[in-house]
């Protein structure tokens, strides 16, 4: 499974909308938009889309950890 498919699915178990994590985490909507997609092409350099991956994880309740690993695999 793709880190952003499992974001998505997380998000859409938990009922939430991708603008009220944006607006939790600070992570800009299109950043997030492009997690969920694995556009990893629209996403800033590596830490800082790295960051926004674990803010992600953490809002939903998910292992930071485990969600990052999925994009270095």
């Amino acid at each position: 499974m793709s880190v952003g498919a499992l974001l998505a699915e997380a998000r859409a178990a938990a009922g939430r909308e991708l603008a009220d994590i944006a607006r939790e985490t600070r992570v800009p909507l299109r950043h997030l938009m492009a997690i969920e997609a694995d556009d990893h092409q629209a996403l800033p350099a590596l830490p800082y889309a790295l960051g926004f991956v674990k803010s992600f994880a953490r809002a939903l309740g998910l292992e930071p950890g485990l969600a990052v690993g999925l994009i270095l695999v």
